[in-house]
């Protein structure tokens, strides 16, 4: 395994997929922001939490899927001169720590963002 390779696939996947990241955690934030505003003292339930939870690794194991489902994307990404170890390696950087510290980032601002326009 090289660590060049491993940041290249990173690098990669923020290129590509940066926009859509970004979109999902400001949904997520405003989403949250919304339900803590609603609430009395802006906090979340657990059940809720968790429900978003099971809703953003679905979401990010889709995209996963979706990276390799159509036929020219799979070629492409096969093709990436990188082995096959190095390229779940980053897969599973990927939605085992990026998406889940995007995921208690965004709650953590979106409950921030509920609070902060409850108390106006």
């Amino acid at each position: 395994m090289n660590a060049e390779n491993i940041i290249n696939l990173l690098k990669r996947h923020f290129i590509e997929n940066g926009l859509k990241d970004l979109r999902s955690f400001v949904t997520i934030i405003l989403i949250i922001g919304f339900c803590s505003f609603c609430q009395a003292y802006g906090s979340i339930p657990e059940l809720f939490v968790g429900f978003t939870w099971v809703i953003i690794t679905t979401v990010t194991a889709s995209r996963i899927y979706d990276e390799l489902y159509p036929t020219n994307r799979a070629m492409s990404y096969v093709m990436i001169p990188c082995s096959t170890t190095e390229k779940y390696l980053v897969n599973s950087i990927l939605v085992l720590v990026y998406y889940n510290i995007l995921f208690f980032v965004s709650i953590t601002l979106g409950q921030w963002l509920g609070a902060l326009v409850h108390d106006l």
